[in-house]
């Protein structure tokens, strides 16, 4: 072998050794994007949850703005539970795929959103648990009535039901 094939190799080595670490810093560089393209996306999920939270307590509280609970029809008492429902199951997705400890401030931040007229009708009035008993019992109203117990207990609203009256003897 002469200098010549020596020198070949050696540039050849030389070269196989840049690639790899272009290849690694290429690598790392990718990882590094990645990892901030992830943190972007749970940024921007959680941004669209708050988002979806203020916008059901805003509807929630159109229904009830300048109304005692007593004022409210049974269609405001229903459209009420809707975007409490919606409030509910926005958290429950969200803490699914993430810190469960997460949920306890999203159900604050919530209600937090909630005027005080509908938060005292919710915390210590009967809240549209009324209406649920004045109305014909169809599916829709037994759905709706289901609904409002799941939230009850969800977001520990201070409301007494009539399970809650029931003699457990």
């Amino acid at each position: 072998m002469s200098g010549w094939d020596n020198g070949i190799d050696a540039v050849s080595a030389i070269a196989a050794i840049a690639s790899a670490v272009a290849t690694y810093l290429a690598w790392r560089s990718s990882e590094a994007s990645r990892a901030t393209s992830e943190k972007a996306l749970q940024l921007q999920g959680k941004q669209y949850l708050y988002e979806t939270l203020k916008a059901c307590a805003e509807r929630a509280n159109s229904y009830s703005k300048g109304k005692k609970g007593a004022d409210w029809s049974f269609h405001d008492a229903a459209n009420i539970v809707r975007c409490l429902n919606m409030a509910m199951g926005s958290i429950i997705n969200y803490s699914d795929t993430n810190n469960q400890d997460a949920m306890k401030g999203l159900k604050q931040f919530f209600i937090s959103q909630l005027n005080m007229e509908l938060f005292e009708e919710l915390n210590y009035e009967v809240g549209p648990d009324a209406f649920f008993h004045g109305e014909e019992l169809t599916s829709m109203t037994s759905d709706i009535y289901s609904q409002w117990l799941n939230i009850i207990s969800f977001f520990n609203l201070m409301i007494v039901t009539d399970d809650d009256l029931a003699d457990e003897t």
